[in-house]
């Protein structure tokens, strides 16, 4: 098939690469087919998996983002506050933790070793109305440089129909104190003391009992 110059019109030679008359350059027909080149199959696979694989990013972007957005779990204040739960309660248990009927025997070893007759006092029915005019303020002129413990080993509660009986019997109560009286624990207590280096020690029985909603040792039992 004959070929013109696209410029001049004059018929061009096969082969040539310029027009004989006017020296326009004559297009190749590899150089268009080079300038366009075809895909192959896996070109197409590879640019599909491509736009699909940056698509998929692009989604997680967008994802990511949105999660960002939100505002993060408060986990840290979660668990300062169980912490804080868990502080008070321990200190809640030391404080309450002993039981009703072992107070007065803690309170009489805390006012010895301190020297506090008011803590003493707690042991003791009316506290320190009830035995100020038997014992000295200050408990260290009674126990100078004592080193006191005392440790309940065993004990026995006493069954209402028993508790007149007993507490009347062997520890002295009046009736007065009896009608107040609604439990009572007779605690066997060893008592230890470091005095001027020496440890002593012995063991007592002492009444407990519960009047007016407080447990107390019944004064009566020291006279």
């Amino acid at each position: 098939m004959a070929k013109f110059c696209g410029k001049c019109g004059a018929g061009l030679v096969e082969g040539s690469k310029f027009c004989v008359k006017c020296g326009a350059p004559v297009p190749q027909a590899g150089a268009q087919r080079s300038a366009a080149p075809s895909e192959t199959p896996g070109n197409v696979q590879g640019n599909a998996q491509g736009n699909y694989q940056q698509g998929t990013a692009n989604t997680q972007n967008i994802y990511s983002g949105a999660s960002a957005a939100k505002k993060p779990f408060a986990w840290p204040i979660i668990a300062a506050l169980a912490a804080v739960v868990v502080v008070l309660s321990l200190i809640l248990f030391g404080i309450f933790g002993t039981k009703g009927y072992e107070k007065p025997i803690k309170y009489m070893e805390k006012g010895i070793n301190e020297g506090d007759i008011k803590t003493f006092a707690k042991a003791f029915p009316n506290g320190v109305e009830g035995i100020v005019n038997v014992l000295p303020d200050d408990l260290s002129d009674l126990f100078p440089g004592y080193d006191v413990k005392l440790e309940i080993v065993d004990k026995e509660k006493l069954k209402k129909d028993e508790m007149t009986v007993i507490l009347s019997d062997e520890y002295d109560l009046s009736a007065a104190e009896l009608k107040d009286v609604t439990a009572a624990y007779i605690l066997e207590v060893e008592m230890t003391a470091v005095i001027d280096g020496e440890e002593e020690s012995a063991e007592e029985d002492i009444p407990v009992v519960k009047m007016d909603g407080e447990w107390v040792i019944p004064i009566s039992m020291f006279w």
